[in-house]
């Protein structure tokens, strides 16, 4: 894919998981995965949307926002955050860029 160009202001942030690593491996179909077993690594994506829906470059970096940070060990920022799955439960996610806020999701380690 090309880069995006596009400085428009950001209008919405799409956070989801963009897949699942277990053993080193990606897990085939673990796209939108909401759940993990404990010790894999979770990459995490957003999108950062105009008001045209078209994808755009935040001015900012996003920041991400775990509910039970104790759950999870790695990033917080940036368009692909890594984290480690490292305790069982659940908890609930989101990012942030230039004051727009993405859905939130809940995501479980088993």
């Amino acid at each position: 894919e090309p880069p995006v160009t596009n400085r428009s202001p950001v209008a919405k942030l799409n956070a989801h998981v963009y897949f699942i690593e277990c053993a080193g491996a990606p897990v085939p179909g673990s796209g939108g995965a909401n759940k993990a077993p404990v010790g894999c690594r979770i990459h995490f994506d957003c999108t950062a949307r105009d008001s045209s829906n078209a994808p755009t470059n935040a001015r900012g970096t996003p920041v991400w926002t775990y509910s039970n940070p104790g759950l999870v060990n790695g990033g917080n920022t940036g368009y692909n955050p890594v984290v480690i799955a490292k305790n069982s439960g659940c908890f609930s996610y989101y990012a942030e860029v230039d004051g727009v806020t993405s859905n939130t999701s809940n995501f479980c380690i088993e």
